[in-house]
């Protein structure tokens, strides 16, 4: 058996959870908790790697306010900040929890295919969803059903 110190798992497995946190601030401190080095540049192209860099463009730049929880942003730019947030911090294994929860059904397809898209290839990820995945986007699709596992 292996163990692993809860630091070691910290630092590589990042969670990007079905409402993510985000902190009454603006775009550019919700992403420098992951990564305080990082300069104005490397904030703008992962967010525009995440598919929200007209977003940013048209908020008025990193100087623009989530709100308390996200209050001030949808539930896609939301879960897309998170895992800009996540990328940023290079974590080599990526959870995403139920990523399109609360995002408009006919959206959420997209959201999924951007979100996936966004993950570089030498990174893991253990995508948790109650809804079916659009074909393609996943390698392995493992179900649980009636508390056994289906693969």
């Amino acid at each position: 058996m292996h163990d692993l110190a809860g630091d070691d798992v910290r630092l590589t497995v990042g969670l990007c959870e079905q409402q993510p946190m985000l902190f009454d601030e603006d775009v550019r401190q919700n992403l420098l908790f992951a990564r305080e080095t990082a300069s104005d540049a490397d904030l703008e192209a992962v967010l525009a790697r995440v598919g929200l860099g007209s977003w940013l463009h048209e908020r008025g730049g990193l100087d623009s306010r989530v709100g308390e929880r996200g209050a001030l942003v949808s539930g896609g730019q939301a879960q897309r900040i998170a895992l800009a947030r996540a990328l940023l911090r290079g974590f080599p294994v990526l959870v995403l929890d139920e990523p399109t929860a609360g995002v408009d059904p006919a959206a959420s397809d997209l959201l999924l295919a951007d979100l996936l898209g966004a993950v570089r290839d030498d990174q893991a990820v253990v995508l948790i969803s109650h809804v079916a995945v659009p074909d393609g986007l996943v390698d392995r699709v493992v179900r649980i059903e009636d508390g056994r596992i289906r693969a």
